[in-house]
């Protein structure tokens, strides 16, 4: 049985999730990525069904290297130029041309967006229209945990189960704040914050860099 201390790593160890971008844009993009990838032909559409948390967290949130922002456009860019073994990064290396494809699906409303439920839990749904035919794929309780893919009809599973897994339960809210400082103080395995950090960094100072370069412009005469 796992001690409280290895819990806590762990708890913490699920939570870092490398993205480009907000998540949930990265999440989205994934699955249409998946779907796009399943299905292969060129894309004509795609559609994603989400649980109203991912909705809210997409919505407003700029796509990365895209001048855009929304559900929408990272569906849509995921399913033109995804690359699903990525995951939460799959669109990390779309080109102008694909980017701009990508637009063109949303400007002419062939990229959807819908409500799926009302609920605090992950869920996204991305259904590609190519011309091979349709496929969907489904992403549910974990950001990057791809539940299923069908494809025209045939239902295939690929990767984890989207049931709950032993200690994935575990609340660090029950812990005692005791043992939360005894884990910090006494183990050894903190060492993969390191590489979070130095990412957060690296992105304060580009997110930076960018807000003064739009100062600086912005107060041109």
């Amino acid at each position: 049985m796992q001690d409280i201390s290895e819990k806590l790593i762990n708890a913490v160890k699920n939570d870092l999730t490398p993205s480009l971008g907000v998540t949930e844009p990265g999440a989205i993009a994934y699955a249409s990525a998946a779907a796009a990838r399943a299905l292969g032909g060129s894309v004509k559409s795609v559609k994603v069904r989400l649980n109203s948390g991912i909705y809210k967290n997409s919505f407003t949130c700029a796509v990365p290297g895209t001048g855009g922002m929304g559900c929408a456009l990272a569906a849509a860019l995921g399913a033109v130029a995804g690359d699903p073994e990525k995951k939460l990064m799959a669109v990390e290396n779309a080109g102008e041309a694909e980017i701009n494809r990508a637009k063109e699906l949303v400007a002419s409303g062939k990229a959807e967006v819908e409500l799926a439920d009302i609920s605090p839990d992950i869920f996204i749904e991305a259904i590609v229209t190519s011309d091979n035919g349709v496929a969907s794929a489904v992403i549910e309780g974990k950001h990057d945990r791809l539940v299923s893919l069908t494809v025209n009809g045939e239902k295939r599973y690929t990767g984890e189960s989207a049931e709950i897994k032993p200690g994935e339960s575990f609340r660090v809210s029950s812990v005692k704040f005791s043992e939360i400082l005894d884990c910090v103080v006494h183990a050894e395995e903190f060492e993969f914050l390191d590489e979070a950090v130095d990412m957060n960094m690296r992105l304060f100072e580009e997110g930076k860099h960018a807000n003064l370069i739009t100062l600086t412009e912005a107060r041109i005469p």
